[in-house]
């Protein structure tokens, strides 16, 4: 009996995308990843906008996989998983102090009830280490300056810090026994957003 073995890849390390108008290029491509030893994949998209502007189209994530025995090749790749975010603009609460990692209970500068609702994915921006930021869910959020986390806080937050809504997440399992390569492909274009 074959073992379950079991790898984290990332095809595309956490990045800040810039948008461009769309005359213009804003494709990420992620890593060609080495797949002919996995027969499955499950596969996570995390987003974020960090703006107050509306997306005007909203990025798109696309899975691409492809068989060649070639370890690189620019021919062949056929979409497997498609992922596009919302376009609607994220409301920011900036961090009010100093939060310490495991907190629930975060203190922000400004009311964060228009948009902070009961079960809403946010991205904690740390805008010193991008590393540190982090998704988490809204638990409830009180009036004046407090948003309440389901779950606490893996890294310590600060004053430079801020709270987003319209952050996404997204799952989704693969079989890839028809595939030797994968990669993600990233279309980020608008002329605002």
């Amino acid at each position: 009996m074959a073992a379950n073995v079991q790898a984290i890849v990332e095809l595309i390390a956490p990045t800040a995308f810039t948008h461009t108008a769309a005359t213009l290029s804003g494709t990420t491509l992620g890593a060609d990843t080495d797949v002919r030893t996995s027969l499955s994949a499950g596969i996570w998209i995390y987003h974020a906008n960090v703006e107050t502007t509306a997306n005007a189209t909203g990025v798109q994530y696309k899975l691409q996989g492809r068989y060649s025995a070639a370890a690189t090749s620019d021919e062949d790749w056929v979409t497997f998983h498609t992922f596009q975010t919302g376009t609607t603009a994220a409301v920011a609460a900036e961090v009010a102090g100093t939060e310490a990692a495991g907190q629930t209970s975060i203190d922000v500068d400004a009311d964060p009830t228009a948009g902070f609702t009961r079960g809403l994915v946010v991205y904690v921006q740390d805008t010193t280490t991008v590393a540190d930021s982090e998704w988490a869910q809204v638990d409830f959020s009180v009036a004046v300056t407090t948003v309440n986390l389901v779950d606490g806080l893996t890294n310590a937050k600060d004053a430079a810090d801020t709270i987003w809504t319209q952050a996404e997440t997204n799952y989704s399992t693969h079989d890839l026994g028809g595939f030797s390569w994968i990669r993600a492909v990233v279309f980020h274009t608008a002329a605002t957003g």
